[in-house]
């Protein structure tokens, strides 16, 4: 068996973890699992990412491996479209236009 662990996202300010924060995966078995990632810093991050990656730490009872891990495109547009959310500027307000007859002094 082995115990995967989420450890990490592919840029600072960004953080992740699995749910179930780590298990088991027994041999000859699969298992799906959910990933959340969070922002907590937009600084530093790429809104474009293009290849980013997962880092994880698989453990047995002989050894400890990190890996990191380049998944596909949907992972990729995911993240996009999380940085984007989180960290794109949004526009400003429009200001009123003004309505009515030449002279009025009125804004929508």
């Amino acid at each position: 068996p082995v115990t995967l662990q989420v450890t990490g996202a592919a840029f600072p300010g960004l953080s992740a973890h699995a749910l179930p924060a780590a298990f088991t995966v027994r041999p000859g078995t699969t298992r799906r699992i959910t990933v959340e990632i969070s922002v907590s810093d937009c600084s530093g991050l790429p809104l474009n990412a293009d290849l980013p990656f997962l880092d994880v730490t698989l453990r047995n009872a002989r050894a400890i491996q990190h890996h990191s891990f380049i998944f596909g495109r949907a992972y990729s547009r995911d993240l996009f479209r999380l940085l984007r959310g989180a960290c794109a500027p949004t526009p400003a307000p429009q200001p009123g236009r003004p309505s009515g007859s030449a002279g009025s002094q009125n804004a929508d």
